[in-house]
């Protein structure tokens, strides 16, 4: 009996787990495309780490990397009421995700992840930035 209970809870809490993760919202490029087009206080994270996003960022984009998302100066910078999408470096890069499900956790309703990342942006032409974020950082956390 206690053999059957010890597998009912560890399969309850691998299914918990996989729920979590499950529950990231997954856009497509055009999707996000139409986001940026509409304009409604989207912001957009790069959760790289600042030499890629100096090289190159969605146009508009903040960075904070995954390793200081968690920090509450950046959690802060951020209005849990916003859209947020986050990306990374391509469709096999786990940081988007892992950025994607820490603000949820942190209490941001609406975050997508982009998991194409820089790499399917770039590759359809989409506009892109070389710049540092200090002053994008700045303005988003101004904008309303």
């Amino acid at each position: 009996m206690k053999k059957v209970l010890m597998l009912a809870l560890l399969f309850c809490g691998a299914m918990s787990l996989f729920a979590e993760s499950a529950s990231v919202k997954f856009i497509s490029l055009d999707e996000f495309r139409k986001l940026i087009e509409a304009n409604d206080g989207l912001v957009i994270v790069d959760v790289l780490g600042r030499e890629s996003y100096k090289n190159a960022h969605v146009k508009g984009a903040v960075n904070i990397p995954l390793a200081e998302l968690g920090e509450e100066t950046n959690l802060k910078s951020l209005k849990k009421y916003k859209t947020i999408v986050v990306y990374c470096a391509h469709s096999r890069c786990h940081a988007s995700v892992n950025a994607a499900e820490l603000l949820m956790k942190s209490g941001f309703s609406n975050v997508l992840d982009f998991k194409g990342g820089i790499k399917e942006w770039t590759e359809a032409g989409m506009p892109v930035d070389s710049s540092s974020s200090e002053d994008e950082k700045k303005s988003c956390s101004k904008k309303e």
